[in-house]
């Protein structure tokens, strides 16, 4: 039923599917309502959920662990507001989270550490754009089959974690506007399948990591609006870059002649 033109709230006879293992109401944009806190204890056989693009609000609930199946959560543009459910991180299985963009961005509270016990299969974590707030955890570097990871527009702080560098199937990173602090870790590296690298608008400092230049399928580098004070002359070699933003720094110095290898498409 997903993509149709359903309104109103979703039916509370719907929670008595116990077997159900797919709900996908995702793009009615007419769906209001809330969901029941206990929804994971009704629906312990579910898989797939999936609302994006309607009018749901209220918490996410916290029950939702108890679905221990659970591969995907899908919950994007609606009006959720509270709190991260700290026991997401029992979901092994989980392959695709995201809520990312909620429209009033009502999703508070600090990123679990429990986020890395998710399953190294889950190839998708996009839960920007909210109010989440404290350090990536360290532990983020054990979800090797990470494809995206998505934190930006929120509240997060501290350094980027060493441990990033562990994410070799990595093509995207987005963590914009946060207020991470500290180096740019030269871990990152390590992600040589990394097409963008969204680190814009944050509070990184000292030198652009000069083995950035082994990232050789990056496309895409935004690192400005930070306090960022040397360009490496390096950066003239990642010849596949067709956009390179590193205005609205602490910059010094020599604008690199290496630059002039670079040819944007």
């Amino acid at each position: 039923m997903a993509g149709d033109h359903l309104q109103g709230t979703i039916p509370s006879s719907l929670y008595n599917l116990s077997s159900l293992v797919v709900l996908d109401l995702g793009g009615n944009q007419r769906l209001s309502g809330t969901l029941p806190s206990d929804m994971g204890v009704y629906l312990p056989n579910l898989q797939v959920l999936s609302l994006g693009c309607n009018q749901l609000h209220g918490s996410i609930p916290s029950s939702l662990p108890n679905a221990s199946a659970l591969r995907a959560i899908q919950l994007p543009i609606n009006y959720f507001s509270g709190v991260i459910p700290s026991g997401l991180g029992t979901l092994d299985r989980l392959t695709r989270l995201s809520w990312d963009y909620l429209i009033t961005t009502l999703i508070e509270g600090v990123l679990p550490s429990t986020i890395s016990n998710f399953s190294k299969s889950i190839v998708s974590i996009d839960i920007g754009k909210n109010r989440i707030s404290g350090s990536i955890p360290e532990g983020i570097g054990g979800l090797t089959g990470l494809t995206l990871l998505a934190l930006g527009d929120s509240l997060l702080e501290g350094m980027v974690p060493l441990a990033i560098g562990k994410l070799h199937n990595l093509v995207v990173l987005y963590m914009a506007g946060n207020q991470l602090s500290g180096q740019i870790p030269s871990s990152m590296s390590n992600l040589t399948r990394l097409n963008q690298c969204i680190l814009e608008s944050n509070r990184l400092q000292g030198v652009i990591p000069p083995s950035l230049v082994n990232l050789q399928k990056l496309q895409v580098l935004s690192l400005s609006n930070n306090k960022l004070k040397v360009l490496p002359t390096e950066v003239g070699k990642m010849t596949d870059l067709s956009r390179m933003d590193v205005s609205d720094n602490n910059l010094s110095g020599e604008i690199p002649a290496t630059l002039g290898n670079y040819v944007s498409t």
